[in-house]
């Protein structure tokens, strides 16, 4: 049989061929040798198989050949020799196996050639190993046997010796020492059936002796010379497998005698697995009803022929699986068992009884494979099927294919455990070991390119257009491996069978055709740009696209279909009957995948991404002849713009940026333009700055996207983008770019510089910091600030790449804006408490209580928000969606708004009816300035989110003045305006000037300079302190000023200058600690001095003050003193009102214009304020 084209050999081949001797099958292609290929060619003595292409021998492929002399495999392609080859050869003389590609062989391979003589190993890559030249050593020693082997192999140093010279072996040794063998006389042995062989040469010997009316199997502990020796009387003993007949087997290795009887009886071994419920039974009730199992279905097995053993294994991944071992005629195969097995178990009493189907119960005949296995390389998982043992498994690979050899498994056989019970390694069918995948072939590219010529040389019709079309999309799933050639190769085949398409079923265009195109989309946009500048490849296959809903045959009313980059729609219509129509895409959810959906009507699902909406009167402008040619209508629906970007970039080098799906209409061979009424394209809406496009194909110009003829609506944020057009093409959505908002941005930074600023006088200074309005003024500035800094840092691109980062963003900035809502409020409700509450006791809480509302009711509404994930992206912005915008943003706006309008002006009224004429426009002003800094709070970040689209610039523009006009407001209104923080600033310059005149004048002593004549300055001194027009009389004042003269006797005349102005820069700053004494004594220190250009004095502000009582903060509030500076006078003479009203009317006298009636604003101060009693105790002759 040498030299034919044989590449796989049947196990039935020489079945009747017993008393055959020689056998050439060289010079062929045989590929492989299963097991039991040859078992029926018992005399067999010569075997020629060199010269073919033999990849893989499986154990027990040359079983049975007991009388086997010579064996030639030279010149195939092994690479790998496993030890159960070659074990039942014992009588083999001449084994070749040169010019092979062996890398290696396992451990025991040439054991159990007793008889061998001469082994070629000559032209292979093998790696140096003990086993061989340990074998040839002892059978010299011990047979006086020379064994010859030829050939070499590399070392550690990888370098070639020959085989028998490797001398790295003086530990190895050839027997395993305490060997376990099995130990019984049935099918399959149990775990405790194991014993430890003794003796230097301990091997595991099978024993099976049959009778006609009997079966005995054995195993036990042998030597290797009594096993061998009865192992090659095989050729005698064992040819017939007929009555009386013996036969023997030998192997080493832990536990190998497991199943030792396969050379001359049939063992096999097959798995029952079934689903169960394991909550329905306890773990021993399920125990003692396996057993039962196992029993019954041995029972059920008693009428076939054969000893059959049914073993529960255990449960993993609630399936019980159970092993069901046979030991049948020798004649008897395999798949005849299993047929048997399942022809019993689908009439199963057994499993009837437990509720099992029979589609849940799978019996697996294979006891050596691979287990299915997935691994991650290159970017990609590759997933192995189940595999049988000594076979090679191929899967898709990138471009091409990857292959992968299960070879067999030489491991300890373990219990493995799982959730349930154990699972024995001997009940796992799973055994094979996978080895190192091949991934050489997986980038070759050369196949695709020679099946397309080899499919466009074809003569294509419509009785081979369904092969055909079928092969291209086998191909073009490998579409992003293709070459600018392969591209156009496939679209050239393409045109070729789109003539064909009317002629053709339904389903031969939608599952080959289309989706062949459909994965041509996948092309790299490199390799169409290429084949569009070249033969515009790219642009006849959008042809192709839009023609196939023409061609397609309708069979049916309408014909929609979807794949991942496009999907169709046609309608059948007529022009009398038609209704509109509309076209559009279902996304996917949980219950359904996404799909194109017709209406015959111009209203679509409002669920659709994407839809387009044909109106009644489409045809109404067509001629005669066209509407009568009017038969269908065609959609359809591309992913992405990829083809389109390519045919634009390449003729006129320009990009559209487009943001969303493409859809397009048409009517056969008409052209659809000017309708009276719009078509309608409905998107998704992703960015708010898009506008709607449509292709045009225009003669006369290259093709691009264009805006003419279409009307963008916007619905609101998170809703749809709606485009009017009065035409039929290609319709999506381009991005419009946005100016960018510099201004805005540097208005923020300003305000937010202000507000720190503000934050920082009012929360630094400890007399401004102690007062609750200053208080409340930081909180308000820190919420400011904080909206300033997120407007800054998160409304920036890359806040905007994830959506983590942008609901962030919205979440801090819709907390911060309320925060500062509250605040604004919080504040005119302060400052209406003053005015109408006498007592002081709910200062204590009012900050708490405060803090607790302004800070944390935004902190619920936020959280609430985005437990409702309803902060989503609005064009440049994070921000909230338009229904939760209105009632978690608006509304409370609106309710502090109106809250802040209605306190203001009670606040007002009170402050005009009880103030003096002359300070009632003083009071309006800052009325309004209060009232002005909440509209402009509101109306500034109003604007924020109205800077969009044409009007972008615009409202940009409004947002920086109207934000930064309020920042500049609240700085003037609180710090330029408030005299406390000018004169602190003052005295800070005036003490940092000091300190530099002290350090020089320090300097010049260190130096021995002379000192300035202090008769030079004293008379100067003392003419300012007596002619100050802002002297005070107090006592302390006095002896204040005395300290300072006296310290300035000690320094230089310009020191004592600068003293002495500071002190009278500062004297209203001056701390009061000093007067918190008892009226009583503080009277006895004054002396009555009159006051500068006025008829009052001391004496006469301190008789007021001792009858004004708690009402003094209303005379100071009509005296025009502001809150801060009272809230201080409160805090620094606590417990004493007196003191406190006498340091407000000294205050108020101090800062007031000496050219006014002092007195009469006095009086109608105290008048307004309804204290009485004090009035009666100003001096009668200034009353």
């Amino acid at each position: 049989m040498e030299y034919n084209q044989i590449n796989k050999i049947e196990k039935a081949t020489f079945q009747n061929l017993a008393n055959l001797k020689n056998l050439h099958l060289d010079n062929n292609k045989i590929m492989g040798i299963e097991k039991e290929t040859f078992q029926n060619l018992t005399s067999l003595e010569a075997l020629y198989l060199y010269k073919n292409e033999i990849k893989n021998i499986e154990e027990g492929a040359f079983q049975n050949l007991g009388n086997l002399r010579m064996l030639s495999l030279l010149h195939n392609d092994i690479t790998y020799i496993g030890a159960g080859t070659f074990n039942t050869l014992g009588n083999l003389r001449t084994l070749n196996l040169s010019n092979n590609r062996i890398q290696d062989y396992e451990d025991g391979t040439f054991l159990f050639l007793s008889s061998i003589t001469n082994i070629d190993l000559r032209h292979n890559s093998m790696a140096c190993r003990c086993h061989l030249p340990a074998f040839v050593d002892y059978m010299n020693q011990e047979y006086s046997r020379h064994v010859n082997v030829f050939g070499s192999c590399l070392n550690e140093q990888n370098r070639l010796i020959e085989i028998l010279k490797y001398s790295q072996c003086e530990s190895y040794k050839l027997f395993q020492q305490n060997l376990q063998c099995q130990t019984c006389s049935t099918i399959m042995c149990t775990d405790s059936d194991v014993t430890s062989c003794p003796g230097a040469e301990p091997v595991c010997q099978n024993t099976v002796s049959m009778t006609s009316e009997t079966r005995k199997l054995k195993r036990f502990c042998s030597t290797y010379r009594k096993c061998t020796e009865a192992m090659r009387n095989n050729a005698l003993t064992c040819n017939t497998k007929s009555s009386e007949t013996s036969c023997v087997g030998c192997c080493t290795g832990k536990l190998c005698s497991k199943s030792g009887f396969n050379e001359w009886y049939n063992t096999f071994e097959f798995h029952l697995i079934y689903t169960v419920n394991p909550s329905l039974t306890s773990g021993s009730q399920n125990q003692l009803l396996n057993k039962d199992i196992s029993k019954s279905l041995e029972h059920e097995f008693l009428s076939m022929t054969g000893v059959f053993e049914v073993e529960h294994c255990g449960m993993q991944s609630n399936k019980e699986i159970f092993t069901i071992s046979c030991a049948v005629q020798y004649k008897t195969t395999k798949d005849q068992v299993e047929q048997n097995i399942r022809d019993i178990l689908k009439t199963s009493q057994t499993l009837h009884n437990l509720g099992i189907r029979q589609d849940d119960v799978e019996i697996i005949g294979k006891r050596a494979i691979c287990n299915e296995d997935t691994i991650l390389t290159d970017n990609i998982f590759l997933i192995w099927p189940i595999t049988k043992v000594g076979t090679f498994a191929t899967i898709p690979c990138h471009a091409n294919i990857a292959t992968r050899y299960c070879s067999s498994s030489t491991a300890l056989q373990q219990e493995i455990p799982t959730s349930h019970s154990k699972i024995k390694q001997k009940c796992t069918p799973f055994t094979g070991v996978w080895q190192k995948p091949n991934l050489s072939q997986c980038n070759n590219t050369k196949w695709i390119n020679q099946k397309l010529k080899d499919i466009k040389i074809q003569n294509i019709d419509e009785g081979n257009i369904e092969k055909f079309s079928r092969q291209l999309w086998d191909i073009s799933k490998k579409s992003v491996y293709f070459k600018e050639e392969d591209f156009q190769l496939a679209v050239d085949i393409h045109e070729k069978m789109v003539p064909l398409i009317s002629k053709v079923s339904t389903n031969i265009t939608l599952n080959n055709i289309l989706l062949s195109i459909n994965n041509m989309e996948d092309t790299p946009e490199g390799i169409l740009d290429g084949t569009e500048q070249s033969n515009r490849s790219v642009t006849r296959m959008l042809n192709i696209i839009e023609t196939i809903p023409d061609k397609i045959s309708l069979e049916e009313q309408q014909v929609t279909v979807l794949y991942s980059n496009l999907g169709i729609g046609v309608i059948r219509v007529e022009k009398d009957t038609f209704n509109g129509a509309s076209f559009g895409v279902l996304p996917r959810n949980q219950e359904t995948k996404a799909k194109t959906l017709i209406y015959s009507s111009s209203q679509p699902e409002d669920t659709m991404k994407i839809s387009i909406s044909l109106p009644r009167s489409l045809f109404k402008h067509l001629k005669n002849e066209e509407q009568s040619s009017v038969s269908r209508i065609s959609f359809f629906f591309i992913e992405d713009d990829k083809l389109y970007r390519v045919i634009q970039t390449s003729s006129t080098k320009e990009y559209s940026k487009i943001t969303s799906h493409i859809i397009s209409a048409n009517v056969l061979n008409i052209q659809i333009t000017n309708l009276e009424e719009p078509v309608k394209i409905s998107f998704n809406l992703v960015y708010q700055n898009q506008q709607c496009a449509y292709w045009d194909e225009s003669s006369g110009q290259k093709p691009r996207w264009s805006t003419n003829g279409c009307n963008t609506t916007t619905n609101g944020p998170g809703d749809k983008v709606v485009c009017s057009c009065n035409h039929l093409t290609s319709f999506t959505l381009l991005d419009v770019e946005q100016p960018s908002f510099v201004l805005s941005h540097v208005s923020c930074g300003i305000s937010l510089v202000l507000h720190i600023l503000i934050a920082i006088f009012y929360g630094c200074i400890k007399k401004l910091r102690r007062c609750l309005a200053s208080k409340i003024l930081i909180s308000l500035c820190i919420s400011l600030a904080v909206v300033n800094i997120i407007f800054l840092i998160g409304m920036q691109p890359y806040a905007l790449k994830t959506t983590a980062a942008c609901k962030a963003v919205a979440a801090l900035l819709h907390y911060s804006l309320i925060a500062t809502v509250m605040w604004m409020g919080i504040k005119v409700f302060h400052a209406y408490i003053v005015l109408v509450t006498e007592g002081e006791s709910y200062e204590k809480y009012f900050m708490i209580v405060s803090s607790i509302l302004a800070w944390g009711l935004p902190a619920l509404i936020t959280l609430a928000v985005n437990f409702t994930n309803n902060y989503i992206r609005v064009a440049q912005v994070c921000w909230l969606s338009k229904t939760t915008f209105y009632i978690t943003f608006l509304t409370p706006v609106v309710i502090v708004c109106i809250f802040h309008i209605i306190f203001s002006f009670l606040i007002q009224k009170i402050m005009r009816r009880h103030t003096i004429q002359e300070q009632k426009r003083t009071a309006f002003l800052s009325f309004i300035c209060v009232f002005f800094l909440l509209f402009l709070l509101r109306f500034s970040w109003l604007l924020t989110f109205l800077a969009f689209d044409e009007a972008a610039e615009v409202f940009d523009k409004l947002f920086s003045i109207f934000n930064l006009l309020q920042s500049l407001l609240i700085f003037l209104f609180y710090c330029i305006n408030e005299k406390y923080i000018r004169h602190l600033i003052c005295k800070c310059a005036w003490n940092q000037e000091e300190e530099k005149t002290m350090n020089s004048s320090q300097n010049l002593q260190m130096q021995g300079q002379p000192r300035i004549s202090k008769q030079s300055t004293s008379p100067q001194s003392t003419s300012q302190q007596s002619t100050s027009p802002q002297s005070t009389s107090s006592q302390s004042t006095s002896s204040q000023s005395t300290s300072q003269q006296s310290t300035s006797q000690q320094s230089t005349s310009q020191q004592s200058t600068l003293q002495q102005s500071i002190s009278l820069q500062s004297t209203s700053l001056q701390s009061t600690s000093q007067q918190s004494t008892s009226q009583q004594s503080t009277s006895q220190q004054r002396t009555p001095q009159p006051v500068e250009n006025s008829r009052l004095t001391e004496s006469d502000l301190l008789q007021v003050a001792k009858h004004l009582g708690p009402n003094w903060k209303h005379v100071g509030i009509f005296l025009g003193i502001d809150l801060v500076s009272l809230e201080n006078i409160k805090h620094d003479h606590a417990n004493n009102s007196r003191e406190q009203s006498f340091q407000m009317l000294t205050t108020w006298f101090r800062g007031s214009d000496c050219k006014t009636d002092r007195v009469e604003i006095l009086r109608e101060a105290i008048e307004n304020a309804e204290c009485y009693y004090a009035l009666e105790h100003l001096p009668k002759d200034i009353k």
